[in-house]
C-alpha cells in the first residue's frame, strides 16, 4: 500500500454506444495496493476537478476508472481527449447517508411485516376463519371496513349519471 501519488496521462475512452466515459489505469494495482479487485482512491484530473471512487476490473486487461459526466463537464473534455491523472488510495470510512423519508418507509415497511407475522401466528387456520374471521369479528370493525372499502378508489359502488 503505497501512499504516494501515482500519476499518469490517459485518454478518455467512451463505454460503447453508451454516454458513459473511463480511462485505464496503466499500472499493477496487485504490485501498488497489493488489492485485486476494487481499490478505492482519490484523483485529481487536470489538477483542478477532484473525484473519489474506485479503480475497477471490468473484463479488461487492466482496472479502469469510470468519468461521470459531471466530471467531464468540469474538465470540459470529451471521448478521446488526453487528461493528467493523480491518484491516491483512499483510506477514509465511506458513509452513506439516508434521507428521512427512506428511513421513515423501511420503518414503516418492517413494522407491516412484523405486524402480519404476528396476526399470521394467531390466525385461524380454516377458509372460514380466512374469509369469515371465524365468524368472530366486532360489529363495529366489520362496519368501518364496508366503509372503507364504499370509499376505495378501485371500488366504485356508487356510481351517478
Amino acid at each position: 500500500m503505497n501512499p504516494e501519488r501515482i500519476e499518469f496521462t490517459a485518454i478518455i475512452q467512451q463505454n460503447g454506444e453508451m454516454n458513459a466515459a473511463f480511462v485505464e489505469f496503466p499500472f499493477s494495482t496487485e504490485e501498488l495496493f497489493h488489492k485485486k479487485g476494487h481499490v478505492k482512491i482519490k484523483a485529481l484530473f487536470d489538477d483542478k476537478v477532484e473525484y473519489r471512487g474506485s479503480l475497477t476490473k471490468m473484463k479488461s486487461d487492466c482496472h479502469i476508472l469510470g468519468l461521470t459526466q459531471e466530471i467531464r463537464k468540469k474538465l470540459g473534455k470529451t471521448f478521446g481527449d488526453e487528461v493528467p491523472v493523480s491518484l491516491i488510495e483512499d483510506k477514509e470510512e465511506r458513509v452513506v447517508e439516508i434521507a428521512d423519508d427512506i428511513a421513515l418507509i423501511v420503518v414503516a415497511l418492517t413494522g407491516m411485516i412484523a405486524l402480519g407475522l404476528w396476526a399470521g401466528r394467531s390466525a385461524e387456520k380454516s377458509l372460514e376463519g380466512y374469509f369469515l374471521g371465524g365468524r368472530n369479528l366486532p360489529w363495529a370493525l366489520a362496519g368501518l371496513s364496508m366503509v372503507a372499502t364504499t370509499f376505495a378508489a378501485d371500488t366504485p359502488l356508487a356510481v351517478t349519471e
